[in-house]
């Protein structure tokens, strides 16, 4: 709810921290369903930011195997599947795998991850 009426008040959705995480980065790594959710309905929100690291929001929950996040965050249209971190070259899939998240492994690639 805190997230909405931020929204509403104008907040900048994309605004990011000196490190480069956004909310939604911040969301995805600590598995907050209900924010992320809230986030990736708003059609300014871009979902494939990167962080100081190049993170994205998806290899980071990916390496957490954070899957309802995960989940969601790849049924959206704009979502970048096989985005490569700079710092480490490593995209969802291979943060999924480096940290035996199975699960989150067979959903990535059941979306199209390569």
């Amino acid at each position: 709810e805190a997230v909405r009426v931020e929204l509403a008040a104008g907040a900048y959705i994309n605004q990011t921290d000196e490190g480069g995480w956004s909310a939604l980065h911040l969301a995805a790594h600590n598995a907050h369903m209900a924010v992320l959710e809230t986030l990736i309905a708003q059609p300014a929100i871009d979902v494939n930011s990167r962080n100081k690291w190049k993170s994205t929001p998806l290899s980071l929950a990916a390496a957490k195997g954070h899957y309802d996040c995960i989940q969601a965050l790849v049924r959206h249209p704009q979502i970048d599947i096989d985005a490569r971190a700079d710092y480490y070259g490593r995209t969802a899939l291979i943060e999924a795998a480096r940290n035996g998240h199975l699960d989150a492994v067979r959903l990535l690639v059941e979306h199209g991850a390569d």
